[in-house]
């Protein structure tokens, strides 16, 4: 379910400050698995951004804006 607070627009801009910028990122895989890594947004298309890390499981892996604003994905600075 989204979260309100945050449009897409948004998201997509506070994706561009912090892009090439190491961050930490959670990823909440479902059953109660979540994963936090420290990881770097690469590229940011218009339905979905890529983020690579060396520590998670896969190196390079795709996210939409939605999943950020749905609390799939946590960034430090969207304050979710």
């Amino acid at each position: 379910m989204r979260e309100t607070g945050m449009s897409i627009l948004e998201v997509k801009q506070l994706l561009e400050t912090l892009k090439g910028k190491p961050i930490e990122l959670s990823v909440n895989r479902g059953r109660n698995k979540v994963d936090t890594f420290l990881a770097t947004i690469e590229i940011l298309y218009p339905s979905v951004f890529t983020i690579s890390s060396s520590n998670s499981k896969s190196k390079t892996e795709t996210f939409s804006y939605s999943d950020i604003l749905c609390s799939k994905v946590k960034l430090p600075a969207s304050n979710n």
